[in-house]
């Protein structure tokens, strides 16, 4: 049976486990990269994904020009996290995500993202924006040092994605009454303290 200062330290830990993986989305959509590079340990990156190796060699680049010029917006949702530890200093760690992108018109970038056949499938028009969903799975290793959890190694599972020209809604309507909109930067509501 564990003691309650023992589950006391789990509870802790799982909340600052859970705390990076927010950092993380927080920080892809705001296009933040010091909030982002507290995500990684200096050491630690990706595998098995889009991006692979050290995620300080990329972070900037990805963040900058990479992420900003192929999409309007971003969000990245996260959620069903499940947490195994091994040891103190050591945990496992499945999240499940879902992120929209609104990529922005341009042949390249639709052509990259999308594919030149999905793009045909959706009427081949260069000149307007698209949808693109990715859900799928974290599979992180978490390592605490210095009494500080950071991701060591990524790697993403892709369980479905699917795409479409962007619906269009964008500000006009009922989006209209909103007094507050998002911003991929540090001009953005949530860095605004109350």
């Amino acid at each position: 049976m564990q003691s309650t200062e023992n589950a006391l330290q789990r509870l802790l830990d799982k909340d600052a486990i859970s705390d990076v993986l927010m950092r993380y989305a927080r920080g892809i959509d705001r296009l933040d990269v010091d909030l982002f590079r507290t995500v990684f340990w200096d050491d630690g990156g990706f595998e098995d994904g889009i991006v692979e190796g050290p995620a300080k060699e990329f972070i900037s680049s990805l963040l900058g020009d990479a992420v900003r010029n192929m999409f309007a917006v971003t969000q990245h949702f996260v959620s069903n996290i499940r947490i195994e530890f091994d040891g103190d200093e050591l945990a496992f760690v499945e999240s499940y995500f879902l992120a929209f992108h609104l990529l922005k018109p341009d042949e390249a970038t639709l052509n990259a993202i999308l594919g030149p056949r999905r793009m045909q499938q959706m009427g081949g028009d260069y000149g307007r924006s698209y949808e693109l969903y990715v859900a799928g799975r974290y599979f992180d290793r978490f390592e605490r040092r210095e009494n500080q959890w950071r991701i060591k190694k990524r790697r993403f599972v892709s369980d479905w994605t699917s795409s479409a020209p962007d619906s269009g809604l964008g500000r006009d309507g009922f989006a209209g009454l909103w007094k507050l909109w998002g911003s991929r930067d540090r001009a953005d509501p949530s860095y605004v303290r109350r």
